[in-house]
């Protein structure tokens, strides 16, 4: 999906990269013991580390935080 985004060119003039790019947070929960909101909550978590951490990355939820 990074690439995609990337590879349209879309310019941003705010951007360090001066162009469109995707930060993105995923949490996965494969013991489905997690409800929508947790799982949500921890996806967004992950969002926030993307962008913080430089952008233009990909951040997964830790599986040790799943509660397993």
């Amino acid at each position: 999906i990074r690439r995609a985004i990337a590879a349209l060119g879309i310019e941003h003039v705010k951007s360090p990269y001066g162009h469109v790019t995707a930060s993105i947070g995923t949490a996965t929960d494969p013991h489905g013991r997690m409800d929508a909101a947790t799982l949500l909550q921890r996806a967004d978590d992950a969002l926030y580390r993307a962008k913080y951490g430089g952008r233009n990355r990909v951040e997964y939820a830790a599986r040790s935080a799943a509660g397993a």
